[in-house]
């Protein structure tokens, strides 16, 4: 991973990214935020379309390795530090479920290459774990299901709930563990405790880290949706 990224550490500022990535919303957000001072603030006003609330914005949270780095380093750098290591995460992730649920400990350097070959594809990165993350956040719940590694389990889960989107891949990733929960239920007639509180736990903390989403979505009686205006 590390050979991957040297191009872009060799080069700096003068290295090729690739387009869409970066043309879109999120990097001007942040940008925005950080020249504005409310990077880290839970209200004022941003400047964009004639005034938009802060809450509308993504939350700031020490958890979320992708703030944190805009808030310490310039822009082109903190791309490429959140980048090498959300890849370093989808390389573990996918090797502890290789190597713990797949090919149990056996053949540790398929496992080793195959989870490399993960970590290297193009993944949205301003998207952060949301897909990246989905073998690491899934041997959690596999650990959670066998009922082992429970304090290493509910870390990956809040670690990934924090550097994900929840409307980009954590919706859909608990849509697919209920549908499991519900066929296991189906089968053995009884609910897994463990993926239950789990599951529970994973979506408190999408609420904690999304506040201003669901505040402004449900709470907010001055929130216009852009659709609509």
């Amino acid at each position: 991973i590390l050979l991957y990224m040297l191009p872009y550490i060799i080069l700096g500022e003068n290295a090729y990214v690739t387009i869409h990535d970066f043309l879109d919303q999120n990097v001007v957000i942040m940008n925005t935020l950080k020249k504005i001072g409310l990077l880290t603030s839970f209200s004022g006003i941003v400047p964009n379309m004639n005034g938009l609330d802060r809450s509308l914005f993504p939350f700031f949270t020490p958890f979320d390795i992708k703030m944190l780095c805009y808030l310490l380093l310039p822009t082109y750098w903190a791309i490429i530090t959140y980048t090498f290591v959300y890849k370093t995460f989808a390389f573990l992730g996918m090797y502890l479920l290789l190597d713990t649920y797949i090919l149990q400990g056996e053949k540790k350097g398929i496992s080793c290459l195959l989870s490399i070959g993960f970590a290297l594809v193009p993944f949205y990165m301003e998207l952060a774990l949301s897909g990246a993350g989905f073998p690491l956040v899934t041997w959690a719940f596999l650990n959670l299901y066998h009922n082992k590694n429970k304090v290493w389990s509910y870390i990956a889960i809040a670690f990934y709930t924090f550097n994900s989107l929840l409307a980009y891949g954590g919706f859909f990733f608990m849509a697919v563990l209920l549908c499991c929960m519900a066929y296991d239920f189906y089968r053995t007639k009884k609910i897994s405790k463990n993926v239950f509180f789990g599951a529970l736990f994973m979506g408190v903390v999408y609420i904690l880290a999304n506040w201003g989403t669901f505040y402004s979505l449900f709470f907010s009686k001055s929130f216009v949706s852009h659709r609509s205006e």
